[in-house]
């Protein structure tokens, strides 16, 4: 019997064609065990399983740093995730909230806990690991309410009045992002004392950094 023997072409496309079976049964090992969210819905679904909560609704959006955020809310929860512009930065990334806010969350200044309001702050760094972006979040349940007033401890840092939003869930939110400006350390105060005012612009109640449910550093994907 004569013995078949493969040209130099014919192995040489034998063996690339084993290759690239190698490299699709690894893009789908990497697919199926890192679950990388490729489209806005997929991050905010993802997010919602990490954090145990039902379906969101989308209330805002904003872009920042080659990165959108997007912010949801439900019964029970207010939540920013983050989503990258770029479709190569995806393959790495699987969707996350950076911060969740619970209209019941307990302050951690208990002497604070009958303000109407619950807050959230999260100081966000670059890929240089400098804190570059902040952002700030609030809840609040009190129906005479229209606007917040925030007061930083720092001066450098930003300050100003802005309007509540009305959610579909029965509360009322606001959210806040700003740059930082390039002095800030990691160790620089970034707490803020924040205002609950009614139509008329007069102070309803008040709660300062202490009282903030949430804050911490995080990192755009």
């Amino acid at each position: 019997m004569k013995r078949h023997c493969f040209t130099g072409k014919q192995r040489a496309f034998l063996w690339s064609g084993l290759a690239l079976l190698a490299l699709l049964l690894l893009a789908t090992l990497y697919l199926l065990t890192n679950r990388p969210a490729f489209t806005p819905a997929q991050a905010i679904r993802e997010a919602e399983r990490r954090e145990a909560t039902q379906q969101t609704t989308l209330l805002d959006t904003v872009s920042m740093d080659d990165t959108d955020l997007f912010l949801l809310g439900n019964q029970d929860v207010l939540m920013v995730v983050p989503f990258p512009q770029h479709v190569l930065s995806r393959l790495g990334y699987a969707g996350h909230s950076l911060l969740t806010l619970d209209p019941d969350q307990p302050l951690y200044d208990q002497d604070q806990e009958e303000v109407p309001l619950r807050c959230a702050q999260l100081i966000l760094e670059g890929e240089d690991n400098v804190p570059r972006f902040q952002l700030l979040v609030g809840i609040t349940d009190q129906p005479e309410a229209a606007a917040v007033t925030l007061a930083p401890e720092t001066g450098t840092l930003w300050s100003g009045t802005v309007p509540l939003e009305e959610s579909p869930f029965g509360y009322r939110y606001f959210w806040v992002w700003a740059d930082l400006p390039p002095q800030v350390e990691a160790e620089t105060n970034t707490d803020y004392t924040v205002t609950l005012l009614d139509e008329a612009g007069q102070p309803l109640d008040q709660l300062t950094g202490d009282g903030f449910s949430l804050w911490g550093h995080g990192r755009l994907p």
